[in-house]
Parts: structure tokens; C-alpha cells; sequence
């Protein structure tokens, strides 16, 4: 599979979804991961279900390759033409006359200890101190239809706070990235360069599916709390937050707001309210995922581990591991041995495939 292949199946995931237990599987194996290659060959029930995807996915693909909107993107000068119309809406949003140049690049400038990032923004400040002309840089072999737009957006905002920062202050995380993704998902919404089903996938497959610990997964909880407070005050409050420069929006959680509800509230608000409700899904891992789907289809029998594990093929002590993680998240009640009954106040909170 080449690089334009593996490009072309994350849009198509993008745009129709994959099961959502298989997808980190799936971008781990067309990366060409190692570990994921012998967790196939250890775990063949695996295997199943990713051969199973990956088949689906390929066949949806034929589908996106067809697309006119796909096709001008087998070029450079589709990526920048999009660029050039979020950052216009960008403009006129956050009211700056002159946008910053994008940059599509072979290799990032290294000043993050070498960090082999997709993009990364460069203000005046960076200018000055860096020797780096001030603009966005993305990585060119990262341009990918869908995430491009995703990770160019929430750069474009690093540098609106840069903008409006009056003095230099350095960058910290946490809330700012809140924001930056809170206002990445409004650009690609208003612009209307995706649906709202797109803009959550996006959002599932590059922060909520990845690892617990890692730094991705944890700009989730920043984003949460934009969104919250955008509901809460609207998105004027927000948009006036990032105008009033880094200092203030590394002390966000000291402010006190005034509500500014607007109509642009009631254009975003079926995007702010479905991304909100990712956080009530459960995401669980692909063992435990299968055993739940086994639990829920069986539920008529006395199951205990050892039947669940003749069911599935899978090890009786993967089993008995999985069915812990399901009983202490709620979802599946347990006496000793036996799975007495299913929790259905939960089965709405959980969603298989195709969000």
C-alpha cells in the first residue's frame, strides 16, 4: 500500500466512519507498526475483525476517489486554495486584516527539540527570536484531505493569540489548545467545508481514540471545557477571550464571563451539542469491545468468562480481565463468577461504528 493509498483510506474513514474499536488497529498497520503486526499473529480474533474493516474501508474508498471535492486535492495548490478560505473566514471572524503565509514543507524548523510534528505555527515573536519567517508550516507528507484542514485550523489560532497578545508571554498548553480545537471544528462548520458527522469523526479519531496518557487525549479535556463554556456563554465570549491574548487564556479558569448569545450560537449549536456528547460515549478496547458485543448477544444464558471465551475464541484470562474493566465502568453487573445482567441504562452511550 503506497502513501497516496493510506492517505486515501483516512479520508474515506473521515467521511463514513470505521468501527471505532478496530480504527487505531487500523492506523497502526498501514503505518507499518511492528507490535501491531505480532498482536495479529497472537490474538487472531484480531485479526478478523480488522481484515473485516480494512475490506470495508477499501471498498467505501473507491467511492471518496470518485468525489470532484477529493480530486483537486492530488495537488498542492488544493491545500493551499482551502487554507486560503478558512483563514479568510478566520479574518473576518476575529477581525485581522493580514493572515499568515502557509508554508508546505519537506521538514519543520527544529526548534522543539527535534519533535517530529505535522505543522506548528510561527508568530512575530518566533520571528525575532528564531530567524524563522512567521507563517504555518505543515509538513508535506502529512497532507491528508480532512486532517490538513483539521490541523491547519487549530495552528491558524495559535497564531490569532499570538496576534493579539500584547506583550510576548510564552506558550502554555492546557487551555489554549481547548481553544484552538474548539475553534478549529467552528471554522470547518461555518464554512461548511464539512458536515458535523465528518468534524466528529475528525475529532474521535486524532484526540478521543488515542491513548489515555498521551498528549493528544488529553487536549479532550480543554476542549471540553471551551465547549461547555461556549454553551454556557456563547461563542462571542470565547472569540473575545482569544482577542484579549495568551496571558488571559492561560488563566481561564480564574475569569468571570458575561454572556453574549448571539445568532451564531444558534448556527453552531447542533455542532457544539454533538461534540459534547462525544464525551458521554464509552470507548473501550477491541477485546473488551468484542466481549460486550458477546455479553450483550447472549444475554439470554447464564454466562460466566469460561462460556463467553467458547463463544468468542478468545483466552479465558483475557476474558475474565475484560469482564473486570466492564463491571467497574458499569457496564455489565457480576457476582463471583457469573455475569448476572447486562446494564441497560448504558446501552445509549455506547456506539459500535459509523458515528
Amino acid at each position: 500500500m503506497n502513501d497516496e493509498e493510506k492517505k486515501l483510506l483516512k479520508t474515506t474513514c473521515y467521511y463514513y466512519g470505521a468501527n471505532f474499536s478496530n480504527f487505531p488497529l487500523f492506523f497502526q498497520s498501514i503505518n507499518s507498526n511492528a507490535q501491531f503486526k505480532d498482536n495479529i499473529k497472537q490474538f487472531p480474533w484480531i485479526n478478523n475483525l480488522y481484515n473485516e474493516e480494512l475490506k470495508r474501508i477499501i471498498n467505501l474508498s473507491r467511492n471518496t476517489k470518485k468525489e470532484e471535492s477529493y480530486k483537486k486535492f492530488s495537488e498542492e495548490s488544493g491545500y493551499i486554495e482551502i487554507y486560503a478560505q478558512i483563514s479568510n473566514y478566520a479574518a473576518k471572524f476575529f477581525e485581522i486584516e493580514n493572515m499568515p503565509k502557509l508554508y508546505i514543507v519537506d521538514g519543520l524548523p527544529n526548534t522543539v527539540d527535534g519533535k517530529d510534528w505535522e505543522s506548528m505555527s510561527i508568530d512575530k515573536e518566533d520571528e525575532k527570536r528564531l530567524g524563522i519567517p512567521c507563517g504555518i508550516y505543515y509538513k508535506k507528507k502529512f497532507l491528508t484531505h480532512g486532517y490538513f484542514e483539521f490541523v491547519v485550523a487549530h495552528e491558524l489560532i495559535h497564531w490569532i493569540v499570538s496576534k493579539y497578545s500584547k506583550e510576548y508571554y510564552p506558550y502554555v498548553p492546557l487551555y489554549e489548545e481547548g481553544l484552538c480545537d474548539f475553534f478549529s471544528a467552528i471554522l470547518l462548520y461555518v464554512t461548511e467545508l464539512f458536515p458535523i458527522h465528518v468534524i466528529k469523526n475528525l475529532f474521535m479519531y486524532n484526540r478521543y481514540m488515542k491513548p489515555k496518557q498521551s498528549l493528544w487525549r488529553s487536549y479532550c479535556n480543554f476542549l471540553n471545557s471551551s465547549l461547555i463554556l461556549s454553551h454556557k456563554y456563547g461563542v462571542n465570549t470565547l472569540i473575545e477571550l482569544v482577542k484579549s491574548g495568551r496571558s488571559n487564556i492561560s488563566m481561564l479558569d480564574t475569569l468571570i464571563f458575561d454572556t453574549k448569545i448571539s445568532d451564531l450560537d444558534k448556527v453552531i449549536e447542533p455542532l457544539i451539542t454533538e461534540l459534547l456528547d462525544i464525551n458521554t460515549f464509552f470507548h473501550i478496547n477491541v477485546d473488551d469491545y468484542i466481549i460486550l458485543n458477546a455479553t450483550i448477544d447472549n444475554r439470554d444464558k447464564n454466562l460466566t468468562p469460561k462460556l463467553i471465551s467458547q463463544i468468542t475464541k478468545i483466552p479465558l484470562h483475557i476474558v475474565e480481565i475484560s469482564t473486570n474493566n466492564l463491571s467497574s465502568s458499569g457496564y455489565i453487573f457480576t457476582e463471583g463468577k457469573q455475569i448476572l445482567q447486562m446494564n441497560n441504562c448504558k446501552f445509549g452511550k455506547i456506539k459500535y461504528e459509523n458515528f
